[in-house]
């Protein structure tokens, strides 16, 4: 092998080491078990959500499936056939006028598709410029077919969680 051979050779082993980026580092980080539940709901949004292969950017997994992680692993998200059933820390209570509790809501089923008219007669009346929080719980209110009054009785974990749910059907 001559000089110049050598030289190139340096100069293409160079090429072939590339540093990991954040996200990339933070992906390869993830124990088998972790993988195997990202892989599941990424299979889940393929079946009943019409994700594509591509949609899963490494920064998409980053911010949308690895905060899921920990919900999904304890049984607080369970991705199942028909929906999504996020089961609340602190359930709802339902009083009536006397403060009696009438009906406590354990649980919050999404649905898999909803249609973008559903969505305007939800958010009417909404100016999301000043009343951003009213507009997601509307979201979160379609995607449960939950009245807005009732997801925002819910605890701030709670509500964070049900965020975190909503995030996969508003993409952007």
């Amino acid at each position: 092998m001559g000089k110049k051979d050598a030289i190139n050779e340096f100069e293409y082993e160079q090429v072939e080491i590339k540093e990991l980026t954040d996200d990339q580092e933070r992906l390869s980080k993830l124990s088998k078990e972790e993988l195997e539940v990202i892989e599941s709901i990424e299979k889940w949004l393929i079946t009943y959500r019409k994700y594509r292969d591509y949609d899963f950017t490494d920064d998409f997994k980053v911010k949308k499936l690895i905060p899921l992680l920990k919900f999904t692993q304890h049984g607080e998200i369970e991705f199942v056939e028909n929906g999504i059933i996020q089961n609340l820390r602190e359930p709802i209570e339902m009083t009536d006028k006397s403060g009696n509790t009438t009906r406590k809501i354990t649980e919050l089923k999404y649905r898999i598709r909803y249609q973008d008219f559903e969505l305007d007669k939800y958010t009417r009346g909404i100016n999301i410029e000043k009343e951003a929080m009213s507009y997601v719980r509307a979201q979160i209110a379609l995607l449960t077919d939950t009245a807005r009054g009732i997801v925002g009785k819910m605890s701030d974990v709670d509500s964070n969680t049900s965020k975190l749910i909503s995030s996969l059907y508003f993409l952007g």
